[in-house]
């Protein structure tokens, strides 16, 4: 196995060997080889043709002798939450090299255009969770609850639904998940039981079955069945929450796809199912 000093050690090598490309550095997949007795190891570099690399690593499964997976790209930081790194004006470029081991032994060394450098591994994030489940490896548990979830879905299909005319209250509870699986099962519930059958829809499944069902096809627009079995729950949670716009942006979008009346009973819906979902988280 490689230890944390040689995996120090190739992060170091790649930053100082990329240093010339600045921060265009073209993203590679780096694969580390078994280490002989001598400490010599292989290094395998794959260009990954300007494609994003968590988006290259999905579905991705290193090869049994590679000793550790990472990558070395550049990018974007800024302020979370406040939209695109790049369009943020404190947004700046940055060189990345992180390195996972099969022991879940991480190291990273990040370099900011205005000089500043981190030599850490980052604490979280789709990447890195790509290269956990490359490896094998689990990643962090979902820190959402999967309620949560359901409702920004809901109202995803409401303003799908509502894009050709506004929809009616009844037309807004038939696209919540629950009312959906129910009626591909040939049941049905009227709309005053929304709130009992989300509730139960998220008790029953959790994020397991949100996982298993996901596997199916089930949420095929957001992700492929292939690649969400490869994802285990914790990834898969933060890949769903990456893949749609914030509960407080869908609310006011899914509000005015409704009928006036239908869009106060949803506001008042939204934050009584998504209340429930935080309390048991």
């Amino acid at each position: 196995m490689i230890s944390a000093l040689e995996l120090r050690a190739v992060a170091d090598l790649l930053a100082t060997a990329t240093s010339s490309e600045g921060f265009g550095v073209r993203a590679r997949l780096v694969g580390i080889g078994t280490v002989d007795p001598d400490g010599a190891f292989d290094l395998a570099l794959r260009d990954l043709d300007g494609h994003n690399p968590t988006d290259a690593l999905l579905g991705f499964c290193a090869p049994d002798d590679w000793q550790a997976l990472g990558v070395l790209t550049g990018g974007w930081a800024g302020p979370i939450g406040e939209g695109p790194p790049s369009a943020h004006p404190d947004g700046q470029r940055t060189r990345l090299v992180v390195l996972v081991d099969r022991d879940g032994q991480r190291v990273g060394r990040i370099r900011f255009a205005d000089g500043t450098e981190v030599d850490e591994a980052p604490e979280g994030g789709l990447l890195l969770d790509a290269l956990h489940r490359a490896l094998g490896l689990a990643t962090e548990p979902p820190a959402q609850h999967p309620g949560v979830f359901l409702s920004r879905l809901w109202l995803a299909s409401v303003v799908e639904a509502g894009r050709e005319r506004p929809s009616t209250w009844a037309e807004v509870v038939a696209c919540h998940p629950a009312m959906v699986v129910l009626a591909a099962n040939g049941q049905s519930l009227g709309s005053a039981h929304l709130a009992v059958a989300a509730r139960a829809m998220t008790d029953a499944w959790g994020w397991s079955g949100v996982h298993r069902q996901a596997t199916k096809g089930w949420l095929h627009a957001l992700v492929e069945p292939s690649v969400a079995a490869w994802m285990d729950e914790g990834m898969l949670a933060r890949w769903l929450d990456a893949s749609l716009p914030e509960l407080d942006v869908l609310t006011e979008l899914a509000v005015a796809a409704c009928t006036p009346e239908a869009g106060a009973r949803l506001r008042d819906e939204i934050g009584v199912l998504c209340d429930s979902g935080s309390s048991a988280a």
